[in-house]
């Protein structure tokens, strides 16, 4: 199980990490996020304002 877990995680690094800099890569896993779960990145938002 352990395996399986790390081989998906590294097939799915370099989707975010092929960025010129750290602000596109933020606002590529915020798009992401709201794609998924929109409440909780409005939490997260409300929390950090």
């Amino acid at each position: 199980m352990g395996k399986v877990r790390s081989d998906r995680l590294k097939s799915n690094r370099p989707k975010t990490q092929n960025f010129p800099n750290l602000t596109a890569k933020l606002n590529y896993i915020t798009e992401k996020t709201f794609e998924t779960t929109p409440e909780l990145v409005r939490i997260i938002l409300i929390i950090d304002n």
